[in-house]
């Protein structure tokens, strides 16, 4: 029987406790995998060295905490099983990690000094960052009013986080002189 090389894997945490006497388990997990759990059916858990796989039974994947999950395997359906398995890493396959999409900053952009790349000039500091169904928009303090500027990946020329500065290409017509 051929087993899966750790190499192909990704630890995603670790079994850390039992849960009920049912055989259900608490995974402690890194945030960044929670998309993962959600989507696998199958983790591999690492017993002697070498990764066993144990599939999720009916009852499944329940969500606890920013951190834990719950989780049912088939075939460990006693308090006892479960103890045995706890303390182990679990590791998902590498092809089947679901990379995060990356969210804009929001409020890590307030305060940020917003430029108009296209006339080389300072539109103003940014007051609010809202989301509106997934349209992220920039309330703009621009010469003592408010200016709503869409945050959209085609207007963005460089975020400079150190400097804390945007520098956008504005539509022509979107701000006033």
């Amino acid at each position: 029987m051929e087993t899966i090389p750790i190499s192909e894997c990704v630890k995603i945490g670790y079994l850390q406790k039992p849960h009920g006497i049912q055989g259900g388990v608490i995974l402690n997990f890194r945030e960044e995998y929670e998309d993962s759990i959600a989507a696998s059916s199958v983790f591999f858990i690492e017993i002697d060295g070498l990764l066993v796989p144990f599939f999720i039974s009916e009852e499944g994947v329940r969500f606890r905490s920013g951190n834990t999950v719950f989780l049912k395997f088939d075939w460990v359906d006693s308090g006892d099983a479960a103890r045995e398995i706890c303390g182990c890493s679990v590791f998902l396959k590498e092809d089947e990690i679901i990379q995060p999409e990356e969210e804009p900053v929001k409020d890590g952009l307030k305060g940020f000094l917003v430029f108009d790349s296209a006339i080389g000039e300072v539109v103003g500091p940014v007051k609010e960052v809202d989301d509106f169904s997934g349209n992220i928009v920039l309330t703009i303090d621009h010469k003592g009013s408010e200016l709503l500027i869409p945050f959209n990946e085609e207007l963005i020329d460089s975020i400079d986080k150190k400097g804390r500065e945007i520098h956008l290409s504005l539509p022509e017509g979107l701000i006033e002189s």
